[in-house]
């Protein structure tokens, strides 16, 4: 005879081992997309790639090190206290300018549309791996500059093909008159995998290319399986 269990409402409720296994196994999700909530874990994704410092900011850094070198020395011969107010003044700028010359790029994909935004004054994002290397989530979020502005927002419905930059299959949009190139990539060499996306807007072509998670491309496909390619 099977024996029952009374359930009190104030103690915690007995469950056997076996219906706990069995719990577990039918709550386990497939997949985890970042950020996801229980919700929308087949259809959200972010990711984040930093970008490379371009000869304008190499520039500006230069300049305030410079100025601030030249506050030092010679400028304590020659200048006497004026140095002190030239130091406080190119150590501020330093302090102020260099932390938002660090850029970064975020994707956010969600239910079928693709959202670009640029962040100034960030800093790098960890990740850490499941070991069936489907799950990726952040281990910290470290963004400082409170400035992002969003790019461009595409809608799959117009999106054409997505490819790696290099694939054949994207090389009949390339040669469309009056197509229009975005790159959103890290500008990084050996960074990642570039990949282009071919999508209408209005009467022209746009081709957009980025750098995208394996999360990320996996829920691309789900959402668009002929439109997505990784050849």
């Amino acid at each position: 005879m099977q024996k029952e269990e009374k359930v009190d409402d104030n103690k915690d409720t007995k469950v056997t081992t076996e219906a706990v296994t069995q719990l577990k196994k039918e709550e386990a999700p497939s997949s985890f997309a970042i950020g996801a909530g229980s919700l929308m874990q087949q259809s959200y994704c972010e990711h984040t790639v930093m970008q490379a410092q371009g000869a304008g900011k190499m520039a500006i850094r230069f300049a305030l090190i410079a100025g601030i070198l030249l506050a030092i020395w010679p400028g304590m011969a020659y200048l006497g206290t004026l140095t002190i107010f030239a130091i406080l003044i190119f150590g501020l700028a330093i302090y102020i300018v260099f932390p938002r010359l660090n850029s970064a790029i975020e994707y956010v994909f969600c239910d079928g549309s693709l959202e670009f935004s640029r962040i100034t004054g960030a800093k790098e994002r960890n990740y850490i791996e499941s070991q069936d290397g489907a799950q990726e989530s952040p281990v910290e979020t470290l963004i400082s500059g409170d400035s992002r502005k969003v790019l461009k927002k595409i809608d799959f419905d117009n999106v054409e093909i997505c490819a790696p930059a290099l694939s054949h299959s994207l090389d009949s949009f390339k040669n469309k008159d009056g197509v229009k190139t975005f790159d959103y990539t890290s500008k990084i060499k050996d960074s990642g995998k570039v990949y282009s996306i071919a999508c209408k807007n209005g009467g022209s072509y746009e081709i957009i290319s980025f750098e995208p998670s394996k999360t990320m491309l996996e829920l691309m496909k789900k959402k668009a399986p002929r439109k997505v390619s990784e050849v």
